[in-house]
């Protein structure tokens, strides 16, 4: 099992790789500046496609709080919580 490691994943829409990452506890990563896949989906089809592969393998996505967390990151000045 890994450790809670965050993947790109460039083609989403083609949800193998998602859906192995998910099942060996990595987190995803989304968005248009990381597709390099086939087609041009919109920045929301990513994420509905990303939220469908977590979702059907029995997992919930997390929250931008939650993210930050997982993550150990830091919380830009400014922003304010979910």
């Amino acid at each position: 099992m890994l450790k809670p490691t965050s993947f790109t994943v460039f083609d989403v829409l083609d949800a193998g790789f998602a859906q192995a990452v998910i099942r060996r506890g990595g987190h995803l990563r989304v968005g248009l500046e990381d597709f390099h896949g086939v087609g041009t989906p919109t920045n929301e089809e990513l994420v509905v496609a990303a939220t469908a592969a977590i979702r059907g393998l029995g997992h919930e996505v997390a929250t931008s709080e939650q993210a930050l967390q997982l993550l150990s990151a830091p919380r830009r000045r400014g922003v304010k919580k979910d």
